[in-house]
């Protein structure tokens, strides 16, 4: 079976251009540098720094002095099997400097990320399924924090999932009929929102109105067939969704900074000029590597991932008669200290995901220990409740938090006033499952 997720080592002076409508790739620098051409702009990424690449773009990388790089290919559309929303979601194309964070928790997340992604090099590919461990953790890591959406607190944060797909409806409706006349009114309608509220959420997820969004689309589209396709000018124009050459010329040239014919001469000749490391080239340099990012040398743990692994060999009759899954994070905040970090996020998204599906509730017990965790969360990168809150909301909307259930157990009484004060304050925030037990 072939993997979802596939990964590969280059020692790279440029690649020739690319374009996928079916994949979407990752490029994690690690040694020098390299300048990625997405359409009209230009991304320099470093050594230790990461650069995703969405489909539907125009690629190319150089690097004028040789660099390695891991790159990282992802079927979106087999691995929407896994995760559905990863055929509409568009990810943050700049790089991923997670050394420059500013917040400690998305620093830990993109830490591990990172390791996980060397880690991935050195998996060995499992033949009986086509998601890897290493490769579903990317994935899931992926959808929830890399995503234009995700930085959009005000609007789609608190969107409902019902919104959410008809955002998602314009997305797949504006690319179907790029080469039709397009208007706000239309795509609300479609939506079966108001054009004021669509044209509002554009702007504040998008950064630009709703017409600058399709123009930026069509001039895209133009890009991708002057390189891949022997259509002429006219029919390019016509194909495009421009209604005259005037302003086709115009707008092309507003974007990328000269016409067509010399955005063609200047790109369409690039050479790929790359070589594929094998494994016994690349594991000497990984420790390296790992050293000097301040890189995690092994994959992450934690309870809520070896709860999903439990469930997941079971079958889907089983499955569905339960009505309570039960994780005990002790044993998570006894492991090392390297194990107490955001990774319980990520099987706690898998089994979010289950519990909405199945109808269960997910039972989290929460030792008051945490609290020290918290307490460091510099050090140690610990996952607080604001955090799993946080999470539940972005990904599945406020009223799937009905799934969710956490008992804090105490084994004091000054445990017992700290857990009342947690109880005190997500209930002032509207979740009121949560318990206090001694």
């Amino acid at each position: 079976m072939e993997a979802i997720v596939r990964t590969r080592v280059l020692e790279m002076k440029s690649t020739a251009l690319f374009y996928s409508e079916q994949f979407f790739y990752l490029f994690y620098v690690l040694k020098n540098e390299m300048t990625v051409k997405l359409g009209a702009s230009f991304e320099k990424v470093k050594e230790g720094q990461f650069l995703i690449v969405n489909r539907y773009t125009l690629g190319q990388c150089r690097s004028d002095q040789g660099c390695l790089v891991q790159v990282i290919q992802i079927d979106a559309e087999r691995a929407a099997a896994f995760y559905p929303e990863i055929q509409d979601l568009i990810f943050k194309a700049e790089t991923l400097r997670w050394k420059d964070r500013s917040d400690t928790f998305q620093s830990g997340r993109d830490q591990i990320f990172l390791s996980d992604c060397l880690n991935f090099i050195m998996e060995e590919e499992p033949q009986d399924k086509a998601l890897s461990c290493q490769a579903d953790f990317i994935l899931s890591l992926l959808c929830l924090e890399y995503t234009v959406f995700n930085d959009q607190l005000k609007y789609y944060q608190y969107m409902s999932i019902e919104k959410k797909d008809r955002l998602f409806h314009v997305l797949r409706y504006l690319r179907k009929d790029l080469h039709e006349k397009i208007t706000l009114r239309e795509a609300a309608q479609a939506a079966g929102v108001t054009p004021q509220h669509l044209s509002t959420l554009w702007k504040e997820v998008f950064g630009m109105s709703f017409m600058d969004y399709v123009m930026k689309l069509r001039l895209e589209q133009a890009e991708k067939r002057l390189f891949f396709s022997d259509m002429n000018i006219t029919d390019l124009i016509l194909d495009c969704g421009f209604s005259d050459r005037k302003s086709f010329y115009r707008n092309f040239h507003e974007m990328y900074g000269c016409s067509p014919s010399q955005w063609k001469q200047r790109w369409r000749a690039a050479p790929s000029q790359y070589s594929v490391l094998d494994q016994s080239q690349i594991r000497p340099l990984l420790s390296k590597f790992r050293k000097e990012n301040n890189l995690f040398e092994k994959p992450m743990d934690s309870m809520m991932y070896r709860k999903y692994q439990r469930l997941s060999v079971m079958s889907e009759t089983v499955l569905r008669k339960m009505l309570t899954v039960t994780v005990d994070l002790t044993d998570t905040l006894n492991m090392e200290t390297e194990s107490i970090q955001p990774l319980v996020m990520f099987g706690y998204d898998l089994l979010m995901r289950w519990a909405v599906r199945y109808n269960w509730t997910l039972r989290i017990l929460l030792p008051m220990d945490f609290m020290k965790y918290e307490n460091q969360a510099e050090a140690y990168n610990a996952v607080t409740l604001d955090e799993y809150v946080l999470q539940s909301l972005l990904r599945f909307g406020r009223f799937y938090l009905t799934r969710w259930q956490v008992d804090l157990i105490c084994q004091n009484e000054k445990e017992i006033v700290e857990a009342e004060k947690i109880q005190a304050k997500l209930a002032d925030q509207g979740i009121l499952n949560v318990s206090v037990l001694f």
